[in-house]
């Protein structure tokens, strides 16, 4: 299939920002963010403290409106429009500096909270896609709890990275 203009992008880029703004009163936190990302790509965001970094994370969840600028993520362009939000959150996983763990769930538990929930999932392919994915063995997971936690890095926890979206 032969795609020409802004079709063909979003075949090829699942995150596009295009002269991206966001302001804070008279602060801008966000100054002509551009920027492309490829299926599969993975991107590093590095900056000093109150330098945007979250702001533009959470701008492409839409947990924050963009004011300038056009944000498209796997083909949907964030808008006023909010019913291809939920849709856009389904597919977008954020790790937080400040992550949470359910204290009474083990660490697959948690893993495989979001896609049991929000995919509906079956517990069975969650796990079978958790073992997969972050190269563990779901019978020692299902022993580890959120005290034992330390021992698994913060890349094995995001819940919402079983697929190659982008996770943020």
């Amino acid at each position: 299939m032969d795609f020409e203009g802004p079709a063909q992008s979003f075949v090829d880029e699942i995150i596009i920002c295009e002269n991206v703004h966001k302001w804070f009163g008279e602060f801008e936190a966000l100054r002509g963010i551009d920027i492309r990302v490829k299926p599969g790509e993975v991107i590093v965001i590095i900056g000093p403290s109150g330098s945007g970094k979250s702001t533009w994370i959470r701008c492409i969840n839409r947990l924050e409106e963009h004011q300038e600028g056009r944000i498209i993520v796997d083909g949907i362009e964030l808008t006023h429009d909010l019913r291809n939000i939920q849709d856009i959150r389904q597919e977008v996983g954020m790790v937080f500096q400040q992550f949470n763990l359910f204290p009474h769930l083990t660490v697959l538990d948690n893993i495989t909270l979001a896609p049991i929930n929000v995919r509906k999932w079956t517990r069975d392919h969650a796990v079978e896609v958790a073992e997969i994915a972050f190269h563990i063995d779901a019978n020692f997971m299902f022993s580890v709890t959120f005290f034992d936690f330390k021992q698994i890095s913060v890349q094995d926890l995001p819940a919402m990275v079983y697929h190659q979206h982008p996770v943020t």
